[in-house]
C-alpha cells in the first residue's frame, strides 16, 4: 500500500465515521433550529411548571 492508498482509506473511514455529526449539522441549518436542545427546553418547562403547580 502506498501513502495515497493509505490515505484515501483514512479520509474514506473519518468520512462515515462523522456522516452522523454532519446530517445533523445540516439539518440543523435547513430548519434553524436545533430539534433535540427545543425538546429538553419544553420538558424543563413542564418539569418546573408541575413543581410550581403541586
Amino acid at each position: 500500500m502506498d501513502e495515497k492508498e493509505i490515505a484515501a482509506l483514512v479520509g474514506s473511514a473519518v468520512t462515515e465515521a462523522l456522516s452522523p455529526v454532519t446530517e445533523r449539522l445540516d439539518a440543523i441549518e435547513a430548519t434553524g433550529k436545533d430539534r433535540r436542545r427545543r425538546r429538553r427546553r419544553r420538558r424543563r418547562k413542564r418539569r418546573a411548571a408541575r413543581k410550581r403547580s403541586t
